[in-house]
């Protein structure tokens, strides 16, 4: 069954799409050559950076590589940090299934 994306799924993509820009930017690589680079659209590179965008696994890896970092650490830093350094957030640090799961165990009754 498929869900619809919900806040914490909107959150999680913006989130990523800001690591991707933070890098990028750290780079100092335009949209357009980040795009070129991993054979994309540049109207894509930039629906992905603004959270628009459900990126698939293997776009994610592309970008990735020419961003000289693993796939895995653009989704770890998604979930665990927030990208512009202000820390970890309750919600960055556990999707929003588990998050319930987890509320449900303390005996609480909020969703997270």
């Amino acid at each position: 069954m498929v869900r619809a994306a919900g806040s914490a799924d909107r959150a999680f993509l913006r989130r990523l799409g800001l690591r991707v820009k933070v890098l990028r930017t750290a780079r100092s690589m335009s949209q357009e050559r980040l795009a070129e680079a991993a054979g994309l659209d540049r109207t894509y590179v930039s629906r992905i950076e603004r959270g628009a965008h459900n990126v698939t696994v293997l776009t994610l890896v592309r970008v990735a590589e020419v961003l000289d970092v693993s796939a895995g650490q653009l989704l770890d830093s998604a979930w665990d940090v927030d990208p512009i350094g202000r820390g970890r957030t309750e919600q960055a640090r556990m999707p929003a299934d588990r998050g319930a799961t987890a509320a449900r165990r303390q005996g609480s009754d909020r969703a997270y």
